[in-house]
């Protein structure tokens, strides 16, 4: 099977009769492809053209001819002989590089190690992991680097890859080595050769991620995390040699875990709690670590509250038109005025090829400021059309064209899209703290955690109602809080009983069983 590039190369790979999705073939072959909806055909994200040849789709054989090409989901279709040929769009791909994930700002981290050496620090997220190479006696940063969490491949949320994990063992075990083998351990390499150093001499890995992914790191299985009540396996995770799970590392070096609160307030939060001093604040505080799913909790002074809601991979591209992950090419900032006149930055600064998360964040702030979107985030069609950007999709779905060569737009579908997210974020917040009595006006700090919070406009973010109309000033951005906790625990003996302490004291609140967490959702769902 011949495959072509947009840079006009051409790859040759056996087709194999069929056996294997084109998705498959390309992934043996290095191509990996866009795969966050774990090869169910639901995202769209692996779309290939097909220029000729005979193709199996979904159940359908269908012979392409040559001048006649058809576009098809890769996950979802299949070379039936070696002639065949294929075009692979490059936004179809698994992006290979990452906006940095390992930069975090927090109060100074203590020095106490029993450590003589260097120590791994991971952060594992559902979408990225960052990696940093501790000095564990000088607490000093040898080196750090963040990628994509190799899991991408069978789906973008902790729910598909608990549903592939639950099919088998070999699939608990892929994941497992997905995470390690495949992430994991090129990280370290990459520092260690950077820095001149062997990998072996590196005497202790620590590491916090959420509940599902710290399951899967130790190959425990995650599926009760799945289903109600929400409950995992285990909440403090055993320390193993690095050998077990085959970490690069001493292989004596002892793997440490920071312990999670519950199914889904991981070691990654209880670290956010821990490095952020939020419990040392008068009055009433607040950690928001935005994700995937978004982690709020909340210190009245006394007391830690917590709740997770699923805001949805939406910032991170899913469902989105032009959506992508904040790679090079994707549009990470936009302003514009009423004659939607744009300016844009674009990671890499090379041409635009899709719209990250954080810049949909400025266009629906900036589409509200101007009245180019109204309160449900359907477009002022006459604007769009005096100013040229006017876009009609298959359907009759209104989209705002951004940029030309390629078309980068964002449509009133998208819109849709983005709203539910926000709601998810500023809902459970509001809910979280309706619980315990409190209102916004009654926080005196919030802490912005995560790598995608680094990135974002909180101006913007309260402005579209997805952060609290609190002052500016009372915002903290403090980065990847959940690092800085691996750090921490490797650097200090005091900060595992501590961090563990934090873990058994943390109140979760299932949002699903406070009914006014519903109607503070669909409120939500409008713009300010």
């Amino acid at each position: 099977m011949l495959v072509k590039l947009e840079n006009h190369k051409t790859v040759s790979i056996k087709a194999e009769n069929g056996g294997k999705s084109l998705a498959h073939l390309l992934r043996d072959a290095g191509m990996p492809l866009d795969l966050r909806c774990s090869e169910k055909g639901t995202c769209g994200k692996c779309e290939v053209v097909l220029e000729s040849g005979s193709f199996m789709i979904e159940k359908n054989q269908i012979d392409v001819l040559p001048g006649h090409p058809i576009i098809a989901k890769a996950c979802r279709s299949a070379a039936l002989k070696d002639d065949c040929v294929i075009m692979l769009p490059a936004k179809a791909m698994a992006a290979g590089g990452v906006q940095s994930s390992h930069q975090y700002k927090v109060k100074a981290l203590a020095i106490n190690s029993s450590v003589r050496g260097l120590s791994a620090s991971i952060d594992i997220g559902t979408t990225t992991v960052a990696v940093s190479l501790v000095d564990s006696e000088r607490g000093k940063i040898i080196g750090s680097a963040s990628n994509y969490n190799r899991q991408i491949h069978y789906g973008d949320n902790v729910i598909s890859r608990i549903a592939f994990a639950d099919e088998s063992k070999e699939n608990l075990r892929t994941l497992q080595q997905c995470v390690i083998a495949d992430t994991i351990n090129p990280l370290i390499r990459g520092i260690c050769e950077k820095a001149g150093i062997c990998e072996k001499e590196i005497k202790q890995v620590s590491i916090a991620g959420n509940t599902v992914m710290t399951h899967l790191f130790f190959a425990i299985s995650p599926a009760s995390i799945g289903v109600m009540p929400f409950e995992p396996a285990v909440k403090v995770f055993p320390a193993v040699k690095a050998s077990t799970p085959g970490i690069a590392a001493n292989p004596d070096a002892p793997v440490i875990a920071v312990p999670a609160a519950s199914g889904y307030i991981g070691g990654d939060v209880v670290a956010g709690v821990e490095v952020s001093g939020i419990r040392n604040n008068a009055g009433i505080s607040v950690l928001l670590d935005i994700g995937t799913n978004c982690e709020t909790v909340l210190f009245d002074g006394t007391e830690l509250f917590s709740c997770a809601s699923a805001a949805g991979p939406a910032f991170e591209g899913a469902g989105i038109g032009c959506g992508c992950r904040a790679a090079a090419g994707a549009i990470e900032r936009i302003t514009f005025d009423s004659s939607l006149n744009f300016m844009i930055s674009v990671i890499g600064n090379v041409q635009a090829t899709g719209i990250c998360g954080s810049a949909m964040i400025d266009f629906v702030a900036e589409s509200r400021t101007c009245g180019l979107l109204n309160e449900m985030g359907r477009f002022d069609l006459q604007m769009l059309e005096r100013a040229g950007k006017l876009m009609k999709l298959s359907g009759g779905i209104n989209a705002c064209r951004i940029s030309s060569a390629p078309d980068v737009y964002i449509s009133e579908k998208d819109i849709e899209q983005i709203l539910k997210a926000k709601s998810a974020v500023y809902a459970g917040l509001q809910t979280l703290s309706g619980t315990q009595g409190c209102k916004f006006s009654d926080i005196t700090k919030l802490y912005l955690a995560g790598g995608f919070a680094q990135y974002i406009n909180v101006e913007n973010a309260v402005k579209i109602g997805m952060l609290p109309p609190i002052e500016l000033e009372k915002y903290d951005v403090i980065g990847n809080s959940s690092l800085a906790g691996a750090v921490l625990n490797a650097i200090d003996l005091d900060a595992a009983p501590r961090m563990l302490k934090i873990s058994r004291s943390i109140q979760d609140i299932v949002l699903n069983t406070v009914p006014e967490f519903e109607y503070n959702y669909i409120d939500a769902l409008m713009l300010p």
